[in-house]
């Protein structure tokens, strides 16, 4: 919500200096927010172990970065290869750092 507050405070040079709209930078939370659900709710099964966690993580940095990338209009060869080390980079790390060892089944 922090990024959406600047948004409204910065007004008009904001649409100007990123063009995109308040309507679109609203649209992204929200449907970030279900996208990102449903992508984990998707690799469930698998985050009981660090990888999958890992793994889920880098697929919703990847996608994340993706979408912001195509919103902003700024596709580039530099901005690829920014997305692809972001997803890999920020998304394993994610995935490492908030995984949770699960409690063992009780017999």
């Amino acid at each position: 919500m922090l990024g959406g507050t600047l948004f409204v405070l910065g007004g008009a040079a904001a649409k100007a200096k990123y063009g995109v709209g308040l309507a679109t930078v609203l649209g992204l939370y929200v449907g970030g927010g279900v996208g990102t659900g449903i992508v984990l709710g998707m690799f469930r099964p698998i985050l009981r172990w660090r990888a999958g966690s890992m793994l889920a993580g880098i697929v919703v940095a990847l996608s994340a970065a993706a979408i912001y990338t195509t919103v902003s209009h700024t596709w580039s060869p530099a901005s690829a290869s920014g997305v692809i080390v972001y997803g890999l980079g920020f998304g394993a790390l994610a995935g490492a750092t908030l995984w949770k060892n699960p409690p063992a089944p009780k017999a």
